[in-house]
């Protein structure tokens, strides 16, 4: 083999490997972008997981605070009254906790 053709056989082999580590350079820029973005999205999850979790313990707590009211109401009544009673507030509950699951 001529000096001239190893000259060229390097060079050619210098321009794919050049070639080469560009597409990768290309690569891990799109990579940690993408990495950036999902990482500002799973903080803005994050957050907005903490905002709701806040808000079902407060529905919980309020849920709670009914059933004592309920049971303090219940004893304070007597007969069709009660009854009555009994059934409006089931279903007040009801509704608060199929919104507290949904």
């Amino acid at each position: 083999m001529s000096d001239g053709s190893k000259y060229d056989f390097f060079m050619n082999e210098l321009n794919s490997l050049e070639k080469l580590v560009n597409v990768f350079i290309h690569k891990n820029l799109e990579v940690t972008e993408k990495n950036h973005e999902l990482f500002n999205k799973l903080n803005t999850l994050k957050d907005e997981n903490e905002v709701l979790r806040l808000k079902n313990e407060e529905l919980e707590e309020r849920l709670n605070e009914l059933e004592l009211q309920k049971e303090g109401l219940v004893n304070s009544f007597k007969g069709d009254d009660k009854e009555k009673i009994i059934k409006v507030i089931d279903g007040l509950i009801s509704n608060i906790d199929y919104h507290l699951r949904s």
